[in-house]
């Protein structure tokens, strides 16, 4: 895939959009395409997650212990996005499935080096966060109403 691709790719991750065109561009420089079999694994359950991969073609599986069905995702999906913000570990094991898969791989190290270099990026990225955990607490907090209305 062409360099364009890469960078509409990373255009589509909900947390890059503050960046422009040359900001996606020097992350598309840096980011790795991993090409998969049918059934190869990805990442492991556990395992620390230094890394966001956006699918590019075929379907990944993810798989948790946690979990009673597998999720899937095809073309334009993220997985991991939040471990560009945070250490974390890998909530399950993800696989090339029905097919082989490609997926564009971004580290958290190449994004921070951005964000270093752009303050005004990283003000956007924070505020966007902002919001993200602003509607998380919202939701959960409603969920705990609904819970309480039935005690």
């Amino acid at each position: 895939m062409a360099l364009k691709d890469d960078i509409s790719a990373l255009a589509k991750i909900p947390l890059l959009s503050p960046l422009n065109e040359e900001q996606l561009r020097i992350l598309a420089f840096a980011s790795e395409r991993i090409d998969l079999a049918d059934g190869q694994e990805l990442f492991r359950e556990g395992a620390n997650a230094d890394s966001a991969y956006i699918v590019q073609s075929g379907t990944i599986s993810v798989e948790a212990r946690s979990m009673r069905q597998a999720e899937r995702f095809g073309c334009d999906s993220v997985l991991g996005e939040l471990s560009l913000i945070a250490t974390t570990t890998r909530p399950g094991t993800a696989k090339a499935v029905h097919g082989p898969a490609s997926v564009l791989r971004l580290n958290r190290s190449t994004l921070r080096r951005v964000l270093e270099e752009y303050p005004p990026m990283a003000a956007a990225m924070h505020e966007i966060i902002r919001q993200r955990l602003q509607v998380m607490t919202a939701r959960i907090g409603a969920l705990g109403s609904r819970f309480e209305d039935r005690e």
